[in-house]
């Protein structure tokens, strides 16, 4: 065997090319490297039908890092049909100052957002009613922009939404015109919770057998006593 390149059924080198290939570059039916490519693959980026690796690209792969897959499962998605066991943080939406529908009425501001869950009414209606429930009177005094109805058709198909609900005076009369989604209380949010904790605990699983089946062999192959790169 030449130590840095190796070619035939069982190929073990830096360079290796064979059915079942090993190496820091391993390309083959069956391939574990650094860099592995084969119809199965496994190392740390392993390009494949079936990969395993710190970062998957293949049709059907595990990704510790990421996958990029047709059907795959990874750290974070790539490409393709992919779970994510990490959600990436993003930015928290910053909700505009909110007032109260009496201040509204007693024209103290002329405009502003008003905290309110939005529904289906009669007839399929769009209506919202405020938090607390005591500006029932008022609510029904509040009339609907025709051009907001066909947006807000789409909004409440799910059922009641908790939003913010923009609301303008114009000539005397309170008009509706814009709404906007408001995040789920933090009690709603308890599964997303535990979502997150089976999917961290499943990628540390992943991790576990990634550096048991691919991390010490290729450590071995490469720094052991009779290691290629020694």
């Amino acid at each position: 065997m030449d130590r840095w390149v190796d070619a035939g059924q069982f190929a073990t080198g830096f360079f290796a090319f064979g059915q079942i290939a090993t190496g820091f570059i391993a390309v083959g039916q069956v391939a574990t490297g650094v860099i592995a490519i084969g119809q199965v693959a496994r190392g740390g980026i392993a390009i494949g039908m079936v990969g395993f690796g710190l970062v998957s690209i293949s049709m059907m792969g595990v990704g510790v890092v990421r996958t990029t897959a047709l059907l795959g499962v990874g750290g974070t998605a790539g490409w393709g049909l992919v779970l994510p066991l990490v959600a990436l943080p993003g930015r928290r939406a910053r909700l505009p100052p909110t007032v109260s529908l009496a201040q509204l009425a007693r024209e103290e501001v002329s405009a502003g957002w008003v905290a309110a869950t939005v529904e289906a009414g009669p007839e399929g209606i769009p209506v919202f009613s405020v938090d607390g429930g005591r500006d029932g009177a008022r609510e029904r005094e509040v009339r609907l922009d025709a051009r907001l109805r066909t947006a807000l058709d789409g909004f409440v198909a799910g059922g009641p939404r908790r939003a913010l609900v923009h609301i303008t005076r114009e000539d005397g009369r309170l008009i509706w015109d814009r709404a906007l989604s408001r995040p789920r209380p933090a009690a709603a949010r308890v599964g997303a919770w535990v979502g997150a904790a089976l999917g961290l605990a499943t990628l540390l699983a992943i991790a576990f057998v990634f550096w048991w089946v691919v991390a010490l062999p290729i450590g071995e192959l490469l720094r052991g006593p009779d290691g290629l790169l020694r």
